[in-house]
C-alpha cells in the first residue's frame, strides 16, 4: 500500500473517531454543566488543567522520536517503555505530593486537592499504554487507534455522566477519568499484541535512551511553555475573578478552540509520520506543506468561524442561565482558534526536521508578552480582557511563525505562504457576511418562538453558501480541494 493510501486511510480513520468523540465531547460538557454547578464545574476544569499539563510530561516526547526514527531495536524499546513507565510513577508521586499548592494556586481549597489526588493515579496507568499506541502511529494503523480512542470515550461519558446524575459530584469526573484511562491501556495493549505490534522485553541500558531523550527535550521544553501559556488565562481568572470562571471558560474553549483541537489528531497523527518518509526530498515537503495548510484551512475555518456566527444561540439554546456570560468568550475564542489551526502544519514540519526548539524560543516570547498583559487587561475588564490578551499574543504568534519557524526550515516564500491561508479564508467571507446577517434577522423576528428552528436554519444556510462558494470560485487551490474531498469520499474501505 502506498504512503498516499496510507495517509488517506488514516485521515478517514481519525475523521470517524474524531465526530464519534467529539459528539461525545459535546454531550458530557452539556451534561455536566447541567447537572453541577458552576464552582464544581470550575474545580473540575481546574483539575483537568492538570492533567493535561502532566500528561504532556508523562510522554516526554519518547514517542515522537519512536515515530520519526527510521530504525528502532528491541533493546531501545525496552528501555524506553521502561523509561515511560518511571516517568509515570514520578510524575504521580510529584502531582499527589504537590495538590495543596496546586490548589492554592488556583485560590481553591480540599475539594480540588482531592480531584487532583484522585486523578494522580491516572498517569501511573497511562504509562503502560504509551509505547504500544506509538508503535501504532509508526505503523500508521490509524484504524485501531480509531477504535481504542472512540471506546475510551465512550467510558469515560457513561461513567462521568452516571455518577454525576447520581452523586452530583465532582469526583465523579475524577473517577471517570481513571477508569477510562485503564480501559484505554488494556484495549491498546491487546490491540498491539493481537497485531504483532508489541515486541520487546523489560530491560534497561541509558544507552538506548539517550538519543531519544535528547529529541524528546525540544518536545517536552515547546510543550511546556505551550501549556503555561494556554493555561496562564484560566489562572489568571481564578486569582483575579473566581474559580467558577475557569468553569465558563472551559466550557467556551471546547465549544470553540477545542473544535479545532478535536480536529488536529486528523491531520498531525497522519501527516507527522507521512512527512517523516519524505523529509529528504525538500521540494516535495515544501509542496506538501502548503496543500496541508490551506487544505486544513478550508475544513477548520468554517467549522470555528460557523460557531462564531451562531455562538450566542447555542450558549441560550443548550446551556443553562448560569452560563450565559460565556458568550462574548466564546465568540472571542473561535477567532483565536481560527487564527490557531495554522500552526498544525507548521509543528509537523518542525518535528520532523528536529527543530522544535525554535518553537520553544517563540513559545517564550509569548509567555513574555502574553502573561503582563493578560494581568493587565484581566484588571481593567475582567475575563473578557484575558480573552483578548489571548486574541492578540496569538494573532502576532502566528504572524512571526513564518519568519522564525517556516522560511529558515523549508523553501516557502511569504507570498506562497499567505496565499495558502488567504484563499480559504476568502471562501469562507460570503458564509461569514449571510450568515450574520441572517442570525440579525432571525434574533429580530423568529428566534423567541422557534429557537431551535432558527438555529438549524442559520446552520443550514451557512453550510450551503460554503459550499456553493467552493463550487463557483474558480481558483486553483479550490479546485484541488474540491477533487481532494472527492477521491477521499470515493476512495475504498481499506485503499483498494
Amino acid at each position: 500500500m502506498s504512503l498516499q493510501q496510507k495517509t488517506l486511510i488514516g485521515v478517514r480513520w481519525n475523521l470517524i473517531s474524531t465526530i464519534i468523540t467529539t459528539a461525545l465531547g459535546i454531550l458530557i460538557l452539556w451534561s455536566l454543566s447541567h447537572l453541577l454547578d458552576v464552582n464544581q464545574y470550575g474545580v473540575i476544569s481546574a483539575a483537568l488543567i492538570v492533567s493535561n499539563f502532566s500528561n504532556m510530561l508523562l510522554d516526554f516526547g519518547i514517542s515522537n522520536s519512536i515515530v520519526r526514527s527510521e530504525k528502532v531495536n528491541d533493546n531501545e524499546l525496552s528501555s524506553l517503555y521502561v523509561l515511560n513507565v518511571a516517568i509515570g510513577f514520578a510524575i504521580f508521586f510529584v502531582v499527589f505530593l504537590s495538590s495543596p499548592f496546586l490548589s492554592s494556586l488556583f485560590h481553591a481549597g480540599k475539594e480540588l486537592t482531592t480531584q487532583i489526588r484522585i486523578i494522580s493515579l491516572g498517569f501511573i496507568i497511562s504509562s503502560f499504554g504509551l509505547q504500544p499506541r506509538a508503535l501504532m502511529t509508526r505503523a500508521m494503523r490509524f484504524d485501531l487507534l480509531s477504535k481504542i480512542t472512540i471506546i475510551t470515550t465512550l467510558t469515560n461519558f457513561l461513567v462521568a455522566v452516571s455518577l454525576a446524575y447520581i452523586y452530583h459530584s465532582v469526583w465523579c469526573v475524577a473517577v471517570a477519568f481513571i477508569i477510562s484511562n485503564f480501559i484505554n491501556v488494556l484495549t491498546t495493549n491487546y490491540f498491539s499484541k493481537v497485531n504483532g505490534i508489541k515486541s520487546y522485553s523489560l530491560i534497561f541500558e541509558y544507552r538506548y535512551v539517550k538519543r531519544h531523550l535528547s529529541y524528546g527535550v525540544q518536545l517536552v521544553c515547546d510543550s511546556l511553555i505551550n501549556q503555561i501559556s494556554i493555561n496562564t488565562y484560566p489562572v489568571l481568572m481564578s486569582r483575579l475573578v473566581s474559580i467558577a470562571a475557569i468553569g465558563g471558560y472551559n466550557i467556551s474553549y471546547s465549544i470553540s478552540i477545542a473544535l479545532f483541537e478535536r480536529l488536529n489528531p486528523v491531520l498531525a497523527h497522519a501527516l507527522f509520520p507521512a512527512f517523516s518518509k519524505i523529509s529528504a526530498d525538500e521540494q516535495k515537503i515544501s509542496k506538501n506543506f502548503l496543500k496541508v495548510t490551506c487544505f486544513s484551512s478550508f475544513v477548520n475555518f468554517p467549522i470555528l468561524l460557523g460557531m462564531y456566527i451562531s455562538c450566542d444561540y447555542v450558549v441560550h439554546l443548550f446551556f443553562q442561565e448560569k452560563w450565559g456570560f460565556i458568550v462574548p468568550i466564546v465568540s472571542t475564542l473561535c477567532i483565536v482558534g481560527a487564527i490557531r489551526s495554522l500552526d498544525t502544519p507548521v509543528i509537523s514540519i518542525l518535528l520532523v526536521k528536529g527543530q522544535m526548539y525554535r518553537n520553544v524560543y517563540l513559545g517564550i516570547f509569548k509567555l513574555l508578552l502574553g502573561i503582563p498583559l493578560s494581568w493587565y487587561l484581566g484588571h481593567e475588564y475582567g475575563i473578557i480582557g484575558i480573552v483578548y490578551s489571548f486574541l492578540v499574543t496569538q494573532a502576532l504568534n502566528t504572524f512571526l511563525s513564518y519568519f522564525y519557524l517556516i522560511s529558515p526550515v523549508i523553501n516557502v516564500s511569504f507570498l506562497q505562504y499567505s496565499k495558502a491561508i488567504l484563499v480559504p479564508l476568502l471562501s469562507v467571507l460570503p458564509m461569514i457576511f449571510i450568515g450574520l446577517k441572517l442570525k440579525e434577522f432571525f434574533l429580530n423576528h423568529l428566534f423567541v418562538f422557534y429557537p431551535v428552528t432558527s438555529l438549524i436554519s442559520l446552520v443550514a444556510v451557512s453550510i450551503v453558501v460554503f459550499l456553493i462558494t467552493l463550487f463557483i470560485l474558480p481558483l486553483k487551490e479550490v479546485k484541488d480541494f474540491r477533487m481532494t474531498i472527492l477521491g477521499f469520499l470515493l476512495s475504498k474501505k481499506g485503499g483498494e
